[in-house]
């Protein structure tokens, strides 16, 4: 009974090594397959390229990596691209060879020159609101530095400067003249008065 459990539990091993050894298999295939697929794309391109004008080995160092679309109505789908050594990215060879600037490239679509040039038209009106947005502040800016600057230069107002003295209160309203034979004359000088101011 032990022998034949042992040996059942022997032959159980030896079969649970080998799924993990087809699976390792299975892995390392799917590995080999994809670099080599890499390998063909990238000797693709370079033929490519060089069918357009190009030299040979501008791709070298290059890389490819497929990524499946996730949603919308294209999700599943696969996507392959290319990168340079850098780490940049194209989306198509067409758009290689014009990074390459080979004379044989093939020009871009109506649709996408559009697309482009909305582009463009977008930026450059983002560019001047924002230029338009920094000569105003700077405008204002410099309207109050000279306004700051005045101030600190005359600091005191036009109409009273620092060493002049205060202003004189004004006078009062006139007193109203006292009728004749009031006040500290008797009316008996008055007429005595008056000679003395005709002289």
């Amino acid at each position: 009974g032990v022998g034949s459990g042992g040996a059942a539990s022997a032959a159980g091993g030896g079969g649970g090594g080998g799924g993990v050894k087809r699976a390792r298999m299975r892995g390392s295939a799917s590995e080999a397959g994809s670099a080599d697929r890499d390998r063909e794309l990238i000797a693709g391109l370079g033929e490519y390229l060089v069918s357009c004008g190009g030299a040979e080995g501008l791709v070298d160092g290059w890389y490819t990596r497929t990524e499946v679309r996730k949603g919308g109505g294209t999700a599943g789908t696969f996507d392959t691209y290319f990168f340079t050594p850098a780490g940049k990215r194209f989306r198509s060879r067409a758009e290689i060879a014009r990074f390459f600037q080979l004379e044989a490239a093939p020009a871009k679509s109506a649709k996408s020159q559009d697309a482009e040039e909305r582009k463009a038209l977008k930026s450059a009106e983002r560019e001047a609101k924002k230029q338009q947005k920094e000569e105003a502040a700077a405008a204002r800016q410099a309207q109050l530095d000279a306004e700051r600057a005045l101030r600190e230069r005359y600091p005191v107002p036009d109409e009273r400067l620092a060493e002049e003295e205060p202003h004189e209160p004004p006078l009062g309203p006139r007193p109203t003249p006292l009728p004749a034979g009031t006040g500290a004359v008797p009316a008996s000088a008055v007429g005595d008065l008056l000679q003395g101011c005709d002289l």
